[in-house]
């Protein structure tokens, strides 16, 4: 079901920043990752738990766990191909059904170089795994699962994404470049330089998403899309140009580098980029529309913002719970009340607002918000 506008007061919530807390959502269940410090009257310092949402009565821990772990410290989830993979302190590979382990560096690493603390990546049956979290171009090992053992190096000099898609697996390079690199071909199929746009902001860093065999790189700027199949530059967008955001930057007296967007989200082509910090907006732009700018928001403090199916942007300001009408950039929901989160989820019927210190809450929505500026071929 599409997005529509959910309740104002929270179905659940909980803020107690007790134990690091990650999570997400998948339709109605909502996966959610507990690590903390050893106590043992609190049970295993490690813990997932998967929730129902349309049956959850708010308490977290009458909720039973679907996998533990002897583990302590900060460790984050991502889904993969029917896998959660766990990164952070001491990462795991685990099945999405059963929740049984695919691998596992609770009790040894298969190699003694790598950091406790690093991350892991799923795909065709093996495991890639970062040598640390913190040097990002040491490249990357393959593990043979069956064996469990290392059976090969990937000398690939990028970090680690949350963001990255089956087998393509993306980053900047130690030469600056943008790498997209096929893991089933064994082969980059994108490598190319972003120097030109990043003249004028030496230290701002590439992020990047992939949909339908396109590459989105926010960069500075500018928000690049390349086409994977050519590996040719398609969309060029220098999203400063635009008169609403000129006037934006001059109403905040932001310079130039404080104004470059943080956050990229995309949906079905179209973006939307947003600022966490003073002065932040959220941008909506369609680059493949003749007239790409489409609005921008602001009410001059942090926002962030998420772009999914249906009609409605999702997002926060100023710790603000919101949502924009997609085609017009109207707020036509917030809660009025703020909230210690930096997270948006997305599922059936439900938004999830979340942050790492376990602060977490949920809203509902029944039926689905059609906008009236919805153009007639939609």
């Amino acid at each position: 079901m599409l997005p529509g506008i959910p309740s104002k007061k929270a179905n659940f919530k909980c803020f107690s920043a007790e134990r690091y807390f990650d999570v997400f959502v998948v339709g109605k269940k909502m996966y959610a990752l507990y690590s903390h410090a050893d106590m043992p009257n609190q049970g295993a310092p490690s813990f997932l738990k998967c929730i129902d949402l349309d049956s959850f009565d708010g308490d977290f821990d009458s909720q039973p766990c679907c996998y533990e772990a002897n583990v302590t410290g900060l460790r984050s989830i991502c889904p993969g191909s029917n896998v959660l993979m766990i990164s952070g302190w001491k990462p795991e590979v685990l099945s999405l059904d059963g929740f049984s382990s695919i691998y596992s560096e609770a009790d040894r690493k298969l190699n003694p170089e790598w950091d406790d603390y690093g991350w892991v990546y799923y795909w065709g049956g093996k495991v890639y795994r970062g040598s640390d979290v913190s040097s990002l171009y040491k490249g990357i090992d393959i593990i043979d699962i069956k064996e469990q053992r290392v059976s090969s190096y990937l000398r690939l000099d990028i970090d680690y994404s949350k963001d990255w898609q089956g087998s393509l697996i993306f980053g900047e390079r130690r030469s600056g470049n943008f790498l997209v690199y096929c893991l089933d071909r064994g082969m980059p199929v994108l490598d190319v330089s972003l120097a030109k746009y990043r003249q004028a902001f030496p230290e701002k860093s590439a992020i990047a998403f992939i949909e339908a065999n396109l590459v989105y790189v926010l960069i500075a700027d500018h928000l690049l899309v390349f086409d994977l199949v050519t590996a040719e530059l398609v969309r060029e967008v220098n999203y400063f140009k635009y008169p609403a955001m000129q006037a934006h930057m001059h109403a905040e007296s932001m310079d130039a580098n404080w104004a470059c967007a943080g956050r990229l989200s995309v949906c079905n082509g179209e973006v939307v980029l947003s600022h966490g910090g003073v002065g932040g907006y959220s941008l909506y732009l369609a680059p493949f529309r003749d007239e790409p700018f489409v609005w921008l928001w602001s009410a001059g403090r942090g926002v962030v913002a998420k772009n999914q199916p249906g009609d409605l942007v999702f997002g926060l300001s100023g710790s603000i719970p919101i949502a924009w009408d997609k085609y017009t950039g109207e707020v036509v929901w917030d809660t009025k009340k703020p909230t210690a989160t930096s997270k948006i989820a997305v599922g059936d019927q439900w938004v999830v607002f979340s942050q790492t210190a376990e602060y977490i809450q949920g809203h509902h929505w029944k039926k689905p918000y059609i906008s009236l500026h919805r153009p007639a071929e939609e």
